[in-house]
């Protein structure tokens, strides 16, 4: 095999990843190179063929690839941006190939090949710098880069790419982004990508999920690590395309850390991945994996909760959730929906409901009305024992079990049955006050103790 070194002008093909941004916006920049030293039709000339990990014909059982598929690239000049082929993969298009160059920001390790790569930069700022080495990356590029290599540098780059990614663009209405008024334009739109997603209730093992959908064929990475990023309350996303030709559907599954393993989940489907990314398809035109419940507008609640912190000592602080609401929908109490919520806000001990109301005392030291709020408060058994148990025994050295009767005792004077209390407050301050009385009381207590103003009669 001889070193095939490629001529920039020759190029006829470009091979980029095609799920991400940065791939599409890499070909962008070879088109636009070629336009700006060759002409619009010359530009025009050259292949530029997105290539997908999941969906390269492959040898069964083998990971070469098809002797058939491999021949399209015959007497081809390459240029392969921000995708990576296997070993194989590459030796089989590099002895087809007239010339072939690699640029990526993978390491590459091919004996006659000195492909350009980098870990430390993107694949949009790799191909800018090989084609355009005298100019300073543009101010949109410089949003894919950021993204990219997740530098966090530019505050606004997620709004920028999740425009981007809603839009199917052609490179000629790409090129109208080099203007920088049109990234602050975009950067103060709201992420309308996201905000347009549909999360879906389904069961699984017996218990209520919410899964984010998106059908979109193009930067699926991209736009499932958005989703996550901007729902905190999903178990997991789901991108999707249908192939009508096929009748096929695919399905991309994303998750983090600290959700779902959707690697479970593929498999139910015969397909495969990791914990956190995994792939699949389905026979026919689908969307949705299973049936679906009404939501009841417990996704709207999550969207909205504040988190909060009841400070015991300077450290033990109780955390809590809480909700302002016009109502408490009943239906959001009964045991499948309300176990789905404690679950999803497992971080807290209580969950908080606030109502307004029109009940109101006259102040007269200040001669003021001063309007009460209603405040119904959960105990949220998913809470974390560990957690909590750390807040209190640590302080008063007490073993597990002395630590978990006396919390209940506590808890037992203030509220009613089921872990439940109907409670009037001036103020979210008033509650955070007389729950961190309680918890820093002595066990030894009397419930006269806790009789006041603040309770209903």
């Amino acid at each position: 095999m001889t070193s095939k070194i490629l001529a920039k002008k020759l190029i006829d093909t470009v091979i980029y990843y095609g799920e991400c941004v940065d791939g599409f916006c890499s070909a962008f920049i070879v088109w636009m190179y070629m336009k700006e030293k060759y002409g619009l039709e010359k530009a025009k000339q050259i292949d530029y063929i997105p290539f997908y990990y999941d969906k390269l014909p492959t040898i069964e059982n083998s990971d070469k690839l098809d002797s058939r598929f491999v021949e399209n690239f015959r007497n081809r000049n390459i240029l392969i941006c921000n995708f990576s082929l296997k070993y194989n993969q590459l030796i089989q298009l590099i002895d087809v190939a007239n010339e072939l160059e690699v640029l990526n920001h993978h390491k590459i390790n091919v004996m006659n090949l000195s492909p350009i790569s980098d870990e430390m930069r993107s694949g949009v700022e790799i191909t800018w710098n090989y084609l355009f080495p005298q100019r300073e990356l543009p101010t949109f590029l410089t949003y894919i880069r950021d993204k990219n290599i997740r530098t966090g540098k530019i505050p606004d780059a997620d709004k920028f790419i999740a425009y981007f990614c809603e839009k199917k663009f052609s490179f000629e209405e790409l090129e109208i982004y080099l203007l920088d008024e049109k990234i602050t334009e975009i950067v103060q739109l709201r992420n309308i990508l996201i905000d347009r997603q549909p999360y879906l209730l389904h069961k699984f093992d017996n218990k209520f999920i919410c899964v984010g959908y998106n059908n979109n064929p193009e930067f699926q990475s991209d736009i499932g690590i958005q989703m996550l990023k901007d729902s905190w309350f999903l178990d997991f996303v789901v991108m999707y395309y249908q192939d009508i030709y096929k009748n096929v559907t695919f399905y991309n599954l994303r998750s983090d850390d600290n959700r779902m393993n959707v690697f479970t989940i593929a498999q139910l489907f015969g397909g495969n991945g990791h914990r956190n990314i995994s792939n699949m398809f389905r026979k026919g035109l689908q969307s949705i994996l299973w049936d679906t419940y009404p939501d009841l507008g417990i996704f709207e609640l999550l969207q909205h909760r504040r988190i909060g912190e009841i400070i015991v000592t300077d450290k033990n602080k109780i955390p809590y959730t809480h909700f302002i609401v016009k109502e408490i929908k009943e239906d959001w109490i009964k045991s499948d929906y309300f176990e789905f919520i404690k679950r999803k806000v497992k971080d807290s001990f209580f969950i908080i409901f606030e109502m307004k109301t029109n009940n109101f005392k006259f102040n007269e030291i200040d001669n003021v009305l001063l309007y009460y709020n209603k405040y119904v408060v959960y105990i949220n058994q998913e809470c974390q024992i560990n957690e909590m148990y750390k807040f209190f025994i640590a302080p008063q050295k007490q073993t597990y079990n002395e630590y978990e009767y006396q919390t209940n005792e506590i808890l037992k004077l203030f509220f009613a049955s089921q872990n439940e209390a109907l409670i009037e407050f001036e103020s979210e301050k008033d509650f955070v006050t007389i729950i961190s009385s309680i918890f820093s009381k002595k066990i030894d207590f009397d419930q006269e103790d806790f009789q006041g103003d603040f309770f209903d009669d």
